[in-house]
């Protein structure tokens, strides 16, 4: 539910966007998550998978690239800090065993 919140909050930064209905997010969202599975973390391919889920519904396609370059980017960011922290976290934690 986060990700799909994640999707719309994103959405509302681009004003090309800011009337995109549901369907639109829920199929970008389902296309992305297709494009990380069959790629390397999405690298390429999940921006490419925005623009041809909005391309349904004739939403322009510079802002659906640049949404999808910001979410993919965002999400990628994200997980090598958590990562990161979590790494370094790891033997502090794993201490006391």
């Amino acid at each position: 539910m986060m990700y799909l919140l994640m999707f719309y909050v994103t959405t509302l930064a681009f004003s090309d966007l800011n009337s995109i209905p549901f369907g639109a997010i829920l199929i970008g969202f389902i296309l992305a998550t297709f494009s990380v599975a069959a790629t390397n973390g999405g690298i390429g391919s999940y921006p490419e998978a925005i623009v041809i889920a909005f391309s349904l519904f004739s939403l322009p396609e510079d802002p659906s690239r640049a949404f999808g370059w910001i979410m993919w980017s965002s999400s990628t960011i994200l997980i090598f800090i958590c990562g990161g922290i979590s790494l370094l976290y790891l033997p502090f934690f794993n201490r006391n065993k």
